[in-house]
């Protein structure tokens, strides 16, 4: 269980850091890929919010 509050944890770190970076892209093409990177975290969080609350639902410790 911690396990995972570790991962949901670094998702949002990651997802903020591609967030910033996009802040300082240089051409449009670079912040696009930074925000693409920064929406796959940001999605990938959501899913492990999902599975935290099951695994909470189901009895997880």
């Amino acid at each position: 269980m911690r396990e995972l509050e570790r991962h949901i944890g670094m998702c949002a770190r990651h997802h903020a850091k591609f967030r910033r970076m996009a802040g300082y892209a240089r051409t449009e093409a670079e912040r696009d890929v930074l925000l693409e990177r920064a929406d796959f975290w940001i999605k990938k969080q959501d899913a492990l919010v999902t599975a935290f609350d099951a695994s909470k639902k189901f009895g997880g410790k």
